[in-house]
């Protein structure tokens, strides 16, 4: 007997499969909504920091650092954590190149999404020398490390 065969004769054994496999994906996605590593797809404020990233605060999201701020430089901050929460740090910084800042959201020129990423420079706190966000060294910079637990980015409230 075919499943169309079984459908037809049975439409109400049917129905009954349909919505038990709807309420398991349904409530699937409900636990996976409190869970604490859900991606953050998207914030209108980033943190940014005036002392290399020993302090740092929320700020528009769409500016391009570098901003000024109370007279000083501002740089987007990367904050994250490994321990749910408990301890935030700074894992890195970045700032955009003054040709390609115009070109990007918080410039007055039309934005250019290859501008976020070819203009972009990025370092550690505490380091010296900006790495272009191109340079495959970059790619280390960018990806914080934990002694136990995995990173988790931190978004401003």
């Amino acid at each position: 007997m075919s499943i169309r065969e079984s459908i037809k004769e049975r439409p109400s054994l049917a129905i009954g499969v349909v919505v038990v496999i709807f309420g398991i994906c349904g409530a699937i996605l409900w636990l996976r909504a409190g869970s604490d590593d859900d991606i953050h797809l998207e914030s209108s404020r980033a943190f940014f920091t005036t002392d290399d990233g020993k302090n740092w605060f929320p700020e528009d999201a769409t500016k391009s650092p570098p901003i000024m701020v109370d007279g000083k430089e501002a740089v987007r901050c990367y904050v994250f954590t490994c321990d749910k929460g408990k301890t935030k740090f700074a894992a890195y910084l970045e700032r955009f190149q003054s040709s390609a800042k115009s070109r990007t959201a918080g410039g007055a020129a039309p934005f250019d999404p290859m501008a976020s990423v070819a203009g972009a420079e990025v370092k550690r706190p505490g380091e010296t020398i900006w790495i272009a966000r191109t340079d495959p060294k970059a790619m280390a910079i960018m990806e914080p490390k934990c002694d136990t637990g995995s990173p988790v980015p931190v978004y401003p409230d």
